[in-house]
């Protein structure tokens, strides 16, 4: 009996997980509303919506890792609305063997007519380090 308890309470953490991980966070100010979709491995797929407001508007997109050391690795790459994102100068979409709490970075801009719909997808990637959390804020 005390097994099919342990299976059961499994199951539904297994189950809320994978919902938290689906769902959109919960946003403020200058913080889009995002949704992260965990697989299995040392990778995660987030989107983000962003709405134009009719003037140029500044992004920064931050992947956040601890336990670096020299044989680390981690990339990341960025679209919006499908197309491949260019990110500005100062960001850094790769690393290797960096030591610590390391991080990705890409900013990028985005000048529209107000309430034109984007969708920002990044795809991270990493080994030997141990994935925190990600930062994506209007600037």
């Amino acid at each position: 009996m005390p097994i099919i308890r342990l299976l059961f309470v499994w199951i539904g953490l297994a189950l809320t997980s994978t919902a938290l991980a689906q769902s959109p966070a919960e946003t403020t100010g200058n913080t889009p509303a995002c949704s992260i979709q965990e697989s299995l491995g040392d990778v995660r797929d987030i989107s983000c919506s962003v709405t134009a407001s009719g003037k140029p508007m500044h992004f920064r997109f931050k992947a956040n890792f601890s336990g670096g050391h020299d044989d680390t690795m981690a990339s990341m790459s960025a679209s919006l609305n499908g197309t491949a994102l260019i990110c500005e100068p100062g960001s850094k979409m790769q690393l290797m063997g960096e030591d610590g709490d390391v991080s990705l970075k890409c900013k990028f801009s985005i000048t529209e007519p107000a309430g034109t719909h984007h969708l920002l997808r990044v795809l991270i990637k990493w080994s030997h380090a141990q994935y925190t959390d990600f930062e994506f804020v209007g600037e």
